[in-house]
């Protein structure tokens, strides 16, 4: 099959190279100091240890006595040990204390038992029958002091974040959250007669991954405008992100705007959707220009956008490891550009969610991955394995 002219581009830059130009381009943010409150989502720059055993002390893991002489069937009452207010004094032989789930063991207790198997009167404690379990959660016997918890470059959550704060740590070193600028170009959205769907889907899809955005709204075709825009991005941002305006037409300003600043260092990409993709260097940032269909804008911002901000938190620049899962129909493709389409995944297997132009959002929308096909490959048949990446494993950060 003959390659179509479009794809036949000698200075289009495959993905590989793309992420070898991002590897040289980006360098891990520096870390923060935050707490435990404003810790997760976030990216650790160094191992987290204990501070403290968990539990801190020998608790009772039940409500009942703590008994200073285990087997004994009688035991005088001494005292109650409760969460707040430990038994203060040491227990001695033939002595018991009422003790709550939580709460401290009087040191001298050999082993607690529940209260359903014990009856007490005029401060004598009887066990009607003694049990195999003792009811003493010893210390440090989840956590033990100085065990590391969490690694450096791991992605704090909810449960991580607890038990952080049970071990003693109140505060964590983590990378710099990136900010993003986010921006779309063109007069025929600035007046309204076409409709912005890209810089609301890129926020959105940005603010999932729990950076920091800054909407710079919609530039006109103007070498002016877009100059401003990057150098305001240039002050704020680690990244400019900007959607239109990437090709060489006489009203893209994209990069003549960037050349007036920095540097065009990749202006194509071997890849469909999203030939047109554009990444300079900034003074003090990085510019990837994306191109204006929204299909293109959104499966670009995945396959370059994301893997950049891995390489801001310190994570190696690429895509995570496809599933390779059979195909329930035909995935057909021109030999040419590598190409990421829009599939379905079901029970049977993978099929292609409908045509696969780049402006069909209703098509993305349906989705559930891509299928990666190889530019010198014809496609998939019904039966073969394809390489599928499911959206949900590439819009994330770890």
């Amino acid at each position: 099959m003959q390659k179509s002219f479009n794809d036949l581009d000698p200075n289009a830059a495959s993905l590989q190279d793309t992420y070898a130009l991002l590897a040289s381009l980006i360098s891990p943010l520096d870390g923060e100091f935050v707490t435990l409150l404003e810790a997760s989502g976030r990216r650790l720059t160094d191992d987290v240890v204990a501070q403290v055993d968990v539990p801190r002390h020998d608790v009772s893991a039940m409500d009942g006595y703590a008994l200073a002489t285990p087997d004994a069937p009688s035991h005088s009452l001494v005292g109650e040990s409760v969460a707040g207010a430990p038994y203060q004094s040491i227990l001695q032989p033939g002595q018991c204390v009422y003790i709550t789930t939580g709460a401290i063991v009087p040191a001298g207790s050999a082993r607690v038992v529940v209260q359903e198997i014990c009856s007490e009167s005029n401060q004598t404690v009887t066990v009607g029958q003694f049990g195999q379990d003792h009811y003493i959660r010893r210390r440090g016997s989840d956590v033990a002091k100085g065990e590391v918890l969490a690694k450096a470059g791991q992605v704090l959550d909810a449960r991580s974040v607890g038990l952080l704060a049970a071990a003693g740590v109140e505060i964590v070193a983590v990378y710099r959250r990136p900010c993003i600028g986010i921006a779309s170009t063109g007069d025929e959205i600035k007046n309204g007669t076409t409709l912005d769907a890209n810089r609301p889907m890129l926020i959105n899809l940005m603010k999932s991954l729990g950076v920091k955005v800054v909407d710079y709204g919609v530039i006109s075709d103007s070498l002016a405008d877009t100059v401003a825009l990057f150098e305001d991005a240039n002050r704020r941002c680690d990244i400019i992100l900007t959607s239109g305006g990437v090709s060489v037409g006489s009203r893209d300003f994209i990069r003549p705007a960037l050349e007036s600043l920095g540097e065009v260092l990749q202006h194509k990409m071997k890849v469909k959707p999203g030939k047109p993709l554009t990444i300079g260097k900034l003074p003090n940032g990085l510019s990837i220009g994306l191109p204006g269909n929204p299909v293109s804008a959104y499966v670009m911002c995945i396959l370059a956008v994301i893997p950049a901000i891995k390489g801001l938190n310190g994570k190696p620049i690429g895509l995570p490891s496809p599933d390779y899962l059979p195909c329930s129909t035909n995935f057909k493709h021109a030999i040419g550009r590598a190409e990421f389409q829009r599939a379905t995944r079901t029970g049977a297997g993978l099929s292609p969610t409908g045509a696969q132009d780049s402006h069909l959002t209703s098509i993305l929308s349906s989705a559930d991955g891509l299928v990666y096909i190889d530019g010198e490959s014809t496609g998939y048949e019904e039966g073969d394995l394809a390489p599928y990446y499911a959206f949900e494993r590439l819009v994330r950060l770890d």
